[in-house]
């Protein structure tokens, strides 16, 4: 995948967040928290991650407890 193909991938990514009005502030959040499971589940192919992929891989860093209430709240808000 090329540099621009991927910026393309994430644009289309982001504007697939607007209609759920998730203020623009956070969705570089929602990019950095996708990017992630990507990466955990690299062994995949982007389209056969499904929602139980995420979820899990979200739950997974939940469970951190290093991790501090806001990134919680956040990570339990997507």
């Amino acid at each position: 995948m090329t540099d621009q193909s991927v910026s393309l991938f994430w644009e289309d990514y982001i504007a697939k967040t607007k209609p759920y009005k998730i203020k623009s502030s956070v969705t570089r959040w929602y990019v950095q928290h996708a990017e992630s499971d990507i990466k955990a589940h690299d062994n995949l192919r982007l389209s056969q991650h499904s929602a139980s992929h995420m979820e899990k891989h979200f739950r997974g860093k939940g469970r951190n407890p290093h991790l501090e209430y806001w990134a919680y709240w956040h990570l339990e808000s997507l």
